[in-house]
């Protein structure tokens, strides 16, 4: 059964997060594609709806307007290492304790996890039209000039949004775990 993780996220929940713990995400989860990333460097404001413990999920959703709602038709991750450079300053300003992506961070992060606490989450890649069925609300923040569409930033409702903790802020790492494990299979197989 999944942990059930509600945001925002707080200081004890994320002492109950640990790698390889699955969660189904509950509340409102923050999105930024590459050109958030790009405008966010070059000096844009989060915007004030962004609370702190907010989770910030690398993705660019596609969405329809049907009457005054906007509907997800997908909401496929990206991979959060090019945004790597930004997460000590999101972590240190508080508004982000966890993000959501696939392929994770380096173990340099993983000094600002332990430092500022956070984590790393990761969902289903190749999978944007079955994650949307999670998604029951959307709105655009005001945020950045030009962005429109996938390119925006978004709060998303969701409600059991599956996802599993690959990284976590006493410095474990899934991902690694794995490589180093099959790394000593590989080695015992020409023994």
């Amino acid at each position: 059964m999944a942990f059930e993780l509600n945001l925002p996220i707080d200081h004890p929940t994320l002492l109950d997060l640990s790698v390889g713990t699955r969660v189904a995400i509950q509340g409102t989860v923050i999105t930024a594609g590459a050109e958030v990333h790009r405008q966010l460097a070059e000096g844009a404001e989060i915007p004030e709806e962004v609370v702190e413990g907010s989770l910030l999920f690398h993705c660019r959703p596609h969405l329809v307007r049907k009457g005054k709602r906007f509907h997800a038709l997908a909401i496929e991750p990206e991979v959060s290492a090019p945004y790597e450079p930004q997460v000590p300053d999101w972590l240190s300003g508080r508004h982000f304790r966890g993000f959501l992506g696939y392929g994770g961070f380096s173990d340099e992060v993983f000094q600002h996890f332990r430092r500022f606490t956070g984590c790393y989450l990761q969902t289903f890649a190749g999978a944007g039209a079955s994650l949307a069925r999670y998604v029951t609300g959307a709105r655009e923040l005001p945020f950045g000039s030009g962005l429109k569409g996938p390119d925006a930033m978004w709060a998303l409702e969701v409600g059991n949004l599956p996802a599993v903790v690959t990284m976590d802020f006493q410095g474990s790492n899934l991902l690694q775990m794995i490589s180093q494990g099959t790394a000593r299979n590989l080695a015992s197989i020409g023994e």
